[in-house]
């Protein structure tokens, strides 16, 4: 455990604070998940579920809070306390596949898990046109925009736009040069305290 976050953990694992997270939280959270609470807010439900979405959408939108968003709030309390300072003070971080350590590799490979299973629940009109790439998951979506097979050309990371927080996947084309960002939004930017000037 980064010791930079120990204690404001010991505080995050009090049963009052814990009672207070979002009905789609895991029952038991992981450690990286409540790291990722340190820093990340929630994006209440309804604020995805559009007005007058049809029955299937809003399962859809539902099973999205349920499945992806904790496997998202995991992989960002994957981030050492290094990597958070620096999101936080440029608002995006970026880590090339390959070099990912096996804590890091973990968790994507449950995002990336978690990302297949939504898709096979997505409504019809929601999947990609091309069926192989839905029965192929996530991985060949991310393919289909120019990915190598093994990622090694992919950079996946976290993106603060407009105080929104998802997660990102750079994919570089083989000429050189930024190829297709495929971003997942799921969590808000906590207020950050500013420090009171002496009186």
């Amino acid at each position: 455990m980064p010791a930079a976050l120990a204690a404001e953990e010991e505080v995050t694992e009090d049963p009052s604070e814990v009672a207070a997270l979002p009905e789609w939280a895991p029952e038991e959270p992981s450690e990286e998940f409540l790291r990722a609470v340190q820093v990340l807010g929630f994006i209440p439900r309804q604020e995805v579920l559009p007005q007058g979405a049809d029955a299937e959408m809003a399962a859809f939108l539902t099973a999205m809070t349920e499945i992806l968003w904790p496997r998202s709030f995991e992989f960002f309390g994957s981030l050492s306390d290094e990597q958070v300072q620096k999101f936080l003070a440029e608002q995006e971080i970026r880590l090339p596949i390959p070099l990912l350590p096996s804590s890091q590799k973990t968790a994507l490979d449950r995002w990336l898990a978690a990302a297949d299973e939504l898709i096979m629940r997505a409504p019809e009109a929601a999947r990609p046109v091309d069926q192989t790439l839905a029965k192929g998951g996530y991985l060949a979506v991310l393919q289909e925009q120019g990915a190598q097979e093994d990622l090694s050309n992919v950079d996946v990371g976290f993106k603060a736009r407009r105080g929104v927080v998802g997660v990102y996947f750079w994919i570089k084309r083989s000429a050189g040069g930024q190829g297709p960002t495929i971003n997942n939004d799921f969590a808000k930017l906590k207020p950050r305290e500013v420090p009171k000037s002496a009186e």
